[in-house]
This record gives C-alpha cells, structure tokens and sequence, in this order.
C-alpha cells in the first residue's frame, strides 16, 4: 500500500520528525518551581502604598495565572516562612508549606486571592513571625523537591523577601550549616532566584549575606551569578516582568560542532530567539464523564478494508506521469548529506547582507565548553575579530541528523550592558538562513506613475511630524488575540462573572500637530482623496429573535420597578450591582447572587 504526497515531499518526513522531537524535548524539560516568599512582619510594614508581602502576593498571582495555561505539563509549589503557624514534613517552627510542588491548579489561584484581600484570614490562619531558622527552611526546600517524584530538568525556587541578613546574630553558628545545605543545593541542581524587596526599616545590604550565600551556590557557574539581580522592586509591573524574564526556559534547539577549519573545531549550541506563541491546544475530553480521552488513529487500506502497520507503508512521487515509490529509509538516505554541524565556508562583507535574503527567522548560536575545552575562548576572539572588520561568516549548517543543508550568514552581535552594568544584549552570532537559487523568485511588476517631487517633499514632512512617544518596541507589545484568549480561559476556570478590558498595544497613540493635519488636507486635495467615509449599507434583518430581544431592550424599566425575578434575568452583572449599592447593600459576585439579593430586598 502506497501513501501518494502530491510534492517531493521530504518536508513531510522532516516536520513529523520535529513534532517528535518537541514532545521529547516537553517531555524530558518539565520544570519544578517553588514560590518561597517571607512573611516576617517587616514584609506588612506600608511604605510608598507597597505591602512587600501582598505585592509578592499579587505577582505570584498574576503570574501563575499565565503560567498555567502556556505550561501545564511543570509543578508548582508555596511555600511561606517566617510564619507563626507551622505545616511541614519535620514540623520546622515557623515554615508553613502552602501547596506541594504538584501540577497547579486554579483553585491555588483562588485561595491565594482571598489571603491578599483578607488580611484577617492570613492572620488567623496562618500569621506571621520574627523569628525562623533560615536553615530549615533551606532543608524544607530540598525536602519539597525530594517529595515530588516526577522526573524534572530543572528545579527552581523564586525568593521574595526584604530581609538582607535571615541570620540573627544569636545564630551565627547557623551559617556553617547553610553553608553546607548550599553545597547540597548544588549537587542536586536546585537554583535559587532572588527577588528582593523594599524594607520600611532600613536599606537592603545585598553585601551582608547573600552575596556570600550566591558565590557559593554559583561557585561553578559563573553565567548564573551574573544574573543574580540585586534590584530593589517597589513597582508591581516590573515585577511581574521580572519574574517572566527569570523563569523564560533558556532551552538549546541544537548542540552542534562549529567547524572552522580542518584543525579547528568548537562546540556551540543554538537557541530559537523568536517563536510564534499560539493558544494552547485543545483536550477532547468525554462528555458524560469529563474524563480526558485517550485518541488513537488507525491506517485502513481503501481496498481491503484491513488496519495498516507502519511496516506496511511506501511513500511515492509523481515523476513523468509514473509513481516512484520509495520507502522511508531510502528517503533518509537520499536526505543524508553528512553529521549535524556548522562548517565555515568563507567571510563577505556586512553590507553585503540583503534585508530579503533573510527567508526565515534567524537562530543565536553560543559557545557550548562541554563539546570542546576552549570553545569559550576561540568563540569570543573570532566574534569581537568579526564586529570590529564589519565581517560577516558564510556556513554550510546541518542543524541534525537527516536534516537538508542550508547556507547561513553568522552576523557578530556585541554584548550590550546598561548604566547599572546589567547585560540587555549577550554577545553571540545571529544565524541568518539565506536562500538557494531555487528560493529567489522574479516577480514583474508594472511600472506605476510616481508622484510629483513637491508631494514627494510633503509626504516627509507628514512622516517627520507624526510622532509616538514609545515607539515600536516589540518586548512592550503583547499578542491581543492570545491576551483575550487567556483572559477568557481564566474567568471561565477562575469562576469569574466579569471579564476585564484588554489594553491592546498594537493601537499606537501618536501626536499629530495642526501643521501636519494642514498638509494632510492639502495633498488628499492635490490626489483628489475623499475623507468622508462610504455611507453603510444597510440590510435588511430577517432574524425575527434578534429584533424580539432589541424589542425587550428598549421595553426594559428601572429595578425598582420590576414585578418578578424573572424580569431580572435582562439586567447585566453591572446593572445589578450598581442598583444594590445604591441601596447601601454590597453586592456579591456571581449573577444568580445577585437577583437573589434584589429579589430579597424588593421583597418579590
């Protein structure tokens, strides 16, 4: 039985084989990420409008409710320290394990939203203390990440506290045994995040103990020390944006050799530095139970009406009117052109670079020291070599096994840092793929009539004055679709009756001056432009429902003056909760509440 693709369709083969690898790479990356936020009484101490404990609150919040939905194959956990009620494995005083490291859920949502508006919950449930031994809740730490027997890539704890010194001085003996936990925090891979906080008592002194506690978790990996931010947050936004940029997973697409001679040769690895998000994907679920349902696709041949065995299959090409069939370990054969791997073919000026030779989304390649000792240091000379001769490197790339050769132009990118020496640019070459003879397409245009030197003048005086004080700056600018999308999903989960408003980014707001409305007018007069706009057509409406409901619309009278509770079903959420506040009753949440308050109160 032959399966007919209607091209020479190698890509076919190629995309199956990249969608099993990304569920491979899903699968073997899952990630387990631990909230451990402070609650000692400095972190409820008001200071500029900022209660550093209900602003890390509100963060983990509003970042947990992205991150559910966009990974819900990682583990979350919460943990609370300096706590005055204790829940632990070892009942450690003062440590409170909020939820396990498990996969999350919206109900963690749900309960952490009602502990940062009621502030007498927290206090009577769980409290607050001075006091805790900073050592066990490094042990309770590794206890939680120990627990929790899914196979993990990497564990992660986020720390948010405004304590420069968890050690008081009575405790000095302490530090050796932090010191010896930390060790253990490195042999097990546990990473520690810090986000530190503004304290109303005094100035944060990263110098005090967390510098030491850092060097020695990071003593053999100098690139994750250099990320260790010693900002103070006091704006909820900046935040939020932080914690996301911490937690992006810095996955490598590809770890290759770079070969840049015959006797020369480097490890780097490649990263995917632009990715379409899309909307998670759908789960069919049953819907009698609600359980998940397991899918299964079976191959029948047409004739026989028999199930097919992947042994059974051929694939076949349309040549010359004839089918040629091939099966699938011919067709790696003819697809092999050598071992995954960059090998440099020459260097051509930068400016030699066109924009549309650019046909797909550039790669970043860096040095990868664990395929070859020296990558680092050979890697950096040929990059700042390159930037400074405004030199671009031409390549032959065979990013893995059984995958088509492409040519690519290694573009030098300097690192770039800010006033306070933060990296906001790594130094690396961006993999530019460029075309083969095959991809260039000439597309005849005919020529059209260009317009008048006088309006070409006045059309860059338009340009010149329109203004957008931001700018384009894509890391500003989120998806709208997907925001509305995900706003959507967590009212539905969250049990919400309301769904908020959208700020969309991509309606730029620019300052347009008289001057420049001026000319406006005049070329649309010189190019005989109308500014009115078409008048609408108007339809002629056959949905005989559509108008009944416009009808009951316009047919609505006050609430005060409704005569059943049927007739409050008509007024929206809104509606409801603006007439029972002013009638001094505060309304509830849910629509049902609602009427049930009205009709309680009009007596119906």
């Amino acid at each position: 039985m032959n399966t007919n693709e209607s091209l020479f369709d190698i890509d076919f083969i190629e995309e199956n084989e990249e969608n099993e690898n990304e569920n491979v790479r899903d699968f073997n990356n899952r990630e387990a990420l631990l909230f451990a936020i402070d609650c000692s009484p400095s972190m409820f101490q008001k200071e500029e409008d900022i209660y550093p404990f209900k602003f890390s609150l509100k963060a983990t919040i509003s970042f947990l409710e992205k991150y559910i939905i966009q990974n819900h194959s990682d583990f979350i956990g919460i943990l609370f320290f300096s706590t005055d009620k204790n829940k632990n494995t070892h009942d450690y005083k003062n440590i409170y394990i909020f939820k396990n490291i498990d996969v999350p859920d919206s109900q963690t949502i749900l309960d952490l939203e009602e502990i940062e508006k009621d502030n007498d919950l927290f206090s009577s449930s769980i409290g607050t203390n001075e006091s805790v031994n900073f050592s066990e809740v490094l042990l309770t730490i590794s206890q939680m990440f120990s627990e929790n027997n899914k196979t993990v890539d990497s564990k992660k704890v986020l720390l948010f506290t405004n304590q420069d010194n968890p050690i008081p001085d009575s405790l000095s003996k302490e530090n050796k045994t932090i010191f010896n936990i930390i060790n253990d925090f490195s042999f097990l891979k546990i990473l520690v995040e810090p986000f530190f906080l503004y304290n109303a008592e005094k100035p944060f002194d990263f110098d005090i103990f967390y510098k030491d506690f850092f060097e020695t978790l990071y003593a053999d990996n100098e690139e994750y020390l250099t990320m260790v931010s010693q900002d103070i947050s006091k704006r909820l936004d900046q935040l939020v944006t932080k914690i996301h940029q911490k937690e992006v997973k810095k996955r490598s697409l590809f770890k290759i050799p770079f070969h840049i001679s015959d006797d020369l040769t480097i490890g780097v690895e490649g990263f995917n530095i632009i990715s379409e998000q899309k909307k998670s994907s759908y789960v069919w679920i049953d819907d009698q139970s609600g359980k998940v349902a397991d899918l299964s696709t079976t191959w029948v041949c047409h004739d026989t009406t028999q199930p097919l065995f992947p042994s059974d299959f051929k694939y076949s090409y349309i040549y010359g009117g004839k089918l040629v069939v091939f099966t699938k370990d011919e067709l790696f054969k003819i697809r092999n052109f050598g071992k995954p791997g960059l090998t440099l073919l020459g260097f051509k000026p930068l400016s030699k670079l066109k924009f549309q030779y650019n046909i797909k989304h550039p790669y970043f390649i860096y040095p990868d020291e664990n395929q070859y000792i020296g990558s680092y240091s050979v890697f950096a000379h040929l990059l700042d070599t390159m930037a400074k001769m405004e030199k671009m490197a031409i390549c032959n790339f065979i990013p893995r096994s059984n995958s088509s050769p492409r040519l690519v132009a290694l573009l030098p990118q300097t690192e770039e840092r800010d006033e306070n020496d933060i990296q906001i640019i790594p130094p690396g070459f961006n993999v530019i793929p460029l075309p083969f003879a095959d991809d260039i397409r000439t597309v005849k245009n005919n020529a059209c009539e260009r317009a008048s030197e006088e309006l070409d003048i006045e059309f860059g005086k338009i340009i010149k004055g329109i203004n957008n004080k931001e700018g384009y700056n894509p890391r500003t600018i989120n998806n709208p679709y997907l925001q509305k999308f995900y706003l959507n999903l967590q009212t539905i989960a969250l049990n919400r009756d309301e769904i908020e408003d959208i700020k969309d980014d991509t309606i730029f707001q620019y300052e347009v001056s008289d001057k420049v409305n001026e000319l406006i007018q005049s070329i649309g007069s010189q190019l005989s432009i109308r500014s009115e706009t078409p008048k609408e057509v108007k339809r002629k409406n056959t949905d005989n429902s559509q108008s009944q409901r416009k009808k009951q619309c316009n047919e609505k009278t006050g609430i005060a003056n409704v005569t059943s509770a049927d007739s409050l079903k008509s007024y929206t959420v809104a509606e409801l909760k603006e007439y029972l506040t002013s009638v001094n009753i505060k309304p509830t949440k849910k629509k049902a509440d609602l009427i049930d308050q009205v009709v309680a109160y009009l007596k119906l």
